[in-house]
């Protein structure tokens, strides 16, 4: 927390010294120095409303190593964002070069930080570590493509076009990997991953080489991997299981629409062109999206816990006071014995479901079923 308060205050700070030097730029006739000064203390107000948050992942275990890569992350971007405004006294000539690493390293650390905290959980793993690696080899293109060091590479768009390229698969394939650590059976993400990785392959012969007459099979990589993260992030949305026909029409919309435009691509390769095939596109594209947000609408009402609510099959033990000796301690689920006297205490919870429809009830705050709009049975009086 007091990380956090000096942060916060640094931030202030850095706000109002960035409007008073702003002000004071507009009605000085030299007011290149008072700009630049004036443009460091809006960047510092930004890293320190950036690291907030960062500071409070550092205050949980989980997440404690995220957190210190992205303060480190965000004092990197700020370092280089400061190198760039005061280029013109430090290096003289390479100020451009300094402004594009900047605005390129701010993205990049971004996606970088992500890959970092996907990695600090096991179902996410491998998304991270490959998030991680997409987004250094992102950077070291770029990086050539700007300076070249010396090698002759620097400004050739080749190393750009590669560097966006790679943005395919840190998208695609990270959300291919997401919960791939669960082990729940879904080896199919591979696919997706595949998939992207073979897109990168032809964009990257396209980029280097000879381009291809027939972008088909570039198309058709992308709509695997689009399709595969797609239905990896659509097995994700927790539906119950009346619901689990609204996913299967959604997906089976999505394949339509992914078939729809790679025969669209392939007959404009061909040189047919078919009016029906955009329209079908267009269609299933529709009834994709809605089906989507309606699966979004359904997991919105199914959020019957409140935040200070915990689920039943989180709690394994409870508080209890024990009715012989007072003595305040905690009892397993099932029973036990209480530490001082010894008294055997039985413990059972149970979850309150409508009556009606068999709706859970946890936490409700009304007093009739949401689902079904049945009254709420009122809670069982305590046993005397």
């Amino acid at each position: 927390m007091p990380l956090q308060r000096l942060l916060l205050r640094a931030m202030l700070w850095c706000l109002g010294a960035a409007a008073l030097l702003g002000g004071l730029a507009i009605l000085v006739s030299d007011s290149s120095m008072t700009w630049r000064i004036s443009l460091t203390c809006v960047f510092g107000a930004v890293a320190s409303a950036l690291a907030i948050p960062m500071a409070r992942l550092m205050d949980r275990a989980a997440d404690r190593r995220a957190g210190l890569v992205g303060i480190v992350l965000i004092m990197v971007c700020f370092l280089m964002a400061l190198a760039a405004v005061w280029a013109k006294f430090l290096t003289g000539s390479n100020q451009e070069k300094l402004a594009l690493t900047a605005l390129v390293l701010v993205p990049t650390s971004g996606a970088a930080f992500v890959g970092v905290w996907l990695s600090c959980r096991a179902a996410h793993r491998s998304a991270g570590r490959l998030g991680i690696a997409v987004s250094a080899a992102q950077l070291a293109l770029t990086l050539v493509a700007i300076w070249g060091w010396g090698t002759g590479l620097a400004g050739r768009s080749e190393w750009t076009d590669t560097a966006a390229v790679l943005w395919m698969l840190f998208g695609l394939g990270v959300i291919c990997l997401i919960n791939a650590g669960a082990r729940d059976g879904r080896n199919w993400r591979w696919v997706g991953v595949t998939a992207a990785a073979g897109a990168i392959v032809l964009a990257v012969q396209d980029i280097w080489f000879t381009p291809r007459m027939d972008p088909t099979p570039f198309a058709v990589a992308v709509t695997i991997a689009c399709l595969t993260a797609y239905a990896n992030l659509v097995m994700l949305i927790p539906l119950q299981p009346r619901h689990n026909w609204l996913r299967l029409v959604t997906l089976l919309a999505a394949i339509a629409t992914g078939a729809s435009i790679d025969t669209g691509v392939w007959l404009a390769a061909d040189g047919t062109a078919l009016d029906f095939v955009p329209r079908l596109a267009a269609a299933t594209g529709i009834a994709t999206g809605c089906g989507t947000l309606a699966q979004i609408v359904l997991l919105v009402l199914a959020r019957r816990l409140s935040p200070d609510i915990a689920a039943p099959s989180d709690i394994h033990a409870i508080t209890v006071v024990c009715p012989s000796c007072s003595t305040r301690q905690e009892i397993p689920l099932g029973g036990g014995a209480c530490r001082t006297c010894r008294l055997g205490i039985d413990v059972q919870i149970r979850t309150p479901a409508c009556a009606s429809c068999g709706y859970t009830l946890l936490g409700l705050r009304g007093d009739r079923c949401p689902e079904c709009g049945a009254a709420a049975v009122p809670p069982l009086p305590a046993r005397a």
